[in-house]
């Protein structure tokens, strides 16, 4: 009889063991599916391009760009500045740095495409 149709009183430490192992192995699939890595991405909100990559907070003549809530872009590099609570990314176009991620409180600027997003929501502008 299948795990799944026996009661939970009747699961062996084998069995229990076996269950933590399948929901660790499917928590770091989801996990890694949500790391942040070079590729096409949305913003969620406006961001501030700025020149480097640890100029968090750039002044107003040191701003390459200001970007707009759904606009397409593409990051080339990721950093994980820890000292600073951040996750950057570094642009294509326009060249320079963002904010993908505000660490302690998991405010996101701009979220990953997955396979075939781009293309849609490119032909959904045309």
């Amino acid at each position: 009889m299948p795990l799944s149709e026996r009661p939970a009183a009747d699961w062996t430490a084998r069995d229990e063991m076996h269950l933590m192992q399948v929901a660790e192995s499917s928590l770091d699939k989801v996990a890694g599916s949500q790391e942040d890595a070079p590729g096409p991405y949305i913003l969620v909100q406006g961001a501030f391009v700025s020149p480097e990559c640890d100029n968090v907070d750039p002044d107003d003549d040191e701003l390459i760009a200001e970007l707009e809530e759904g606009e397409l872009i593409q990051v080339v590099e990721i950093v994980d500045l820890q000292d600073k609570g951040r996750v950057r990314a570094r642009l294509e176009r326009p060249a320079g740095w963002i904010t993908l991620l505000k660490i302690d409180t998991g405010k996101r600027w701009a979220e990953k495409l997955l396979q075939g997003q781009e293309e849609t929501l490119r032909s959904d502008e045309g």
